[in-house]
């Protein structure tokens, strides 16, 4: 592999999907992530990688003419990915590329993870990538839809179902009658249907926390990507004796995203007949770090990064909480609000979300202390 094919397949590929195995050039590739990621980040690719990559011995000549080439060719490489229609990176640092790519494959995904790791804007992210429509453009085509579920969202939500209608009978009286109306995901299909050129995309917000067996109803087979697109596979749908006993199916050109985080409640009912129809993507608040990038100063990223990666650190070791407990990046855009208070941001956004997880457990109050303590770098374990 040459050092422009090195960097190239850099530049294009996840940082997950990486494989050290060429030997020679394991310095050459710690180098360019190093240049990509950040310095800060050494101890994290240390621990991720377990070795595999050298950060000492590095042959100089090898590094120096490997930071030239990256110099030479970073813009060139990004250039070719947007005019290919396939960025690395979207105008708020969101790595989304291999999420669409993900996406195509298994037609259906749920992005979960911490709260305020940023995975519904991602969501939006990947259905622009996927649409190839701007973000302005998206929202007002039909390729395009969103929902949010709740407790209170049900099929006839979703799928169809009889709703009211009023009909004018005489001079200030109206009669009221029920029509069969699509649901939302229906309705979305069959516009699809008839552009079956073109990519659409479904978002599920929260996910999770609506009753998904009431919601999908007979849909479980057909939203399957074994079946997607299969009109032999089409089933009944409640109201089926209205239409003329037509069958529904799910058009090969949709494609579903759901998010969810993870500490909900009502993570642990989640149907697993769902869970099965879709390729789970956990986004970490470390990876969601990116959406910084535009947003906060930047001079002020390296102190915001290493007081999260503190914190976040000291929340893994409090009994009873993990990493699904993180606190999202998301979080410290509010710095902008606070005019880079530190201390404001603690006090009015991080120390209440905190309570509310640390409520009812042991040792509350010191938890809290120590918290605040990674947060301030005031721990030595803590600090990156």
């Amino acid at each position: 592999m040459t050092i422009e094919e090195l960097i190239k397949y850099i530049y294009t590929t996840d940082i997950k999907d990486l494989k050290f195995d060429d030997g020679q050039q394991k310095g050459a590739r710690a180098l360019i992530l190093l240049a990509r990621y950040g310095a800060d980040k050494q101890t994290e690719f240390e621990r991720r990688f377990k070795g595999q990559v050298t950060f000492n011995n590095i042959a100089v000549k090898t590094a120096l003419e490997t930071m030239t080439k990256l110099q030479q060719m970073e813009g060139y490489f990004k250039s070719e990915q947007v005019r290919e229609g396939n960025k690395d990176t979207d105008e708020k640092g969101h790595e989304s590329t291999n999420l669409t790519s993900i996406l195509k494959r298994s037609k259906n995904i749920i992005l979960h993870g911490a709260p305020g790791t940023g995975k519904t804007y991602l969501a939006k992210q990947i259905a622009s990538d996927l649409t190839e429509l701007s973000d302005s453009d998206l929202l007002e085509s039909d390729q395009y839809s969103f929902v949010q579920f709740h407790q209170s969202y049900d099929y006839t939500d979703f799928v169809e179902g009889l709703r009211p209608v009023t009909n004018s009978v005489a001079q200030n009286n109206k009669e009221i009658s029920f029509e069969l109306v699509d649901g939302a995901f229906k309705k979305f299909c069959n516009n699809a249907k008839e552009n079956p050129d073109k990519n659409y995309v479904f978002v599920i917000d929260e996910i999770n926390r609506g009753e998904i067996s009431k919601i999908f109803g007979e849909l479980f087979m057909v939203i399957d990507p074994g079946y997607r697109g299969k009109e032999e596979y089409g089933v009944l749908t409640q109201y089926s004796n209205m239409n003329g006993g037509e069958k529904f199916y799910v058009p090969s050109n949709v494609y579903v995203i759901g998010t969810m985080n993870d500490i909900d409640r009502s993570v642990d009912s989640f149907d697993f007949a769902m869970r099965r129809r879709f390729r789970f993507i956990e986004i970490t608040a470390e990876e969601a770090m990116t959406m910084w990038s535009g947003n906060l100063r930047e001079s002020e990223i390296p102190e915001a990064r290493r007081r999260l990666n503190a914190l976040n650190s000291a929340i893994t070791e409090i009994d009873e909480l993990d990493r699904n407990y993180h606190v999202g990046p998301s979080y410290f855009l509010k710095l902008k609000e606070t005019d880079y208070s530190y201390e404001i941001l603690w006090d009015d956004y991080l120390e209440p979300l905190l309570e509310e997880y640390l409520r009812g457990k042991f040792n509350m109050s010191e938890s809290l202390q120590e918290l605040k303590a990674a947060y301030d770098l005031e721990l030595e374990n803590g600090t990156n």
